[in-house]
């Protein structure tokens, strides 16, 4: 029984990655849009916020469990 409650948050770790990393694709793309095509490397703000983002992310899948279920809900719940 501990076992699978420790064995719980880590269990869909693919998902987090891949969300992990369209997330931050989105948040760069965003950022490249807003900067006109280039980047200004000099300001270290952008890096802080992608770290935070990371951060959020990992808080909110183990505190919220927002994969419970997900191999078993069909097209219209994940929409």
């Amino acid at each position: 029984m501990y076992e699978k409650s420790t064995y719980r948050w880590y269990k869909h770790w693919d998902f987090t990655l891949l969300d992990m990393v369209c997330m931050e694709l989105a948040f760069w793309l965003a950022v490249l849009v807003k900067a006109g095509g280039s980047l200004s490397w000099g300001s270290m703000i952008y890096g802080r916020i992608s770290v935070a983002l990371i951060a959020l992310n990992v808080f909110v899948v183990f505190f919220n469990e927002s994969y419970k279920g997900i191999l078993k809900r069909g097209h219209q719940a994940e929409l």
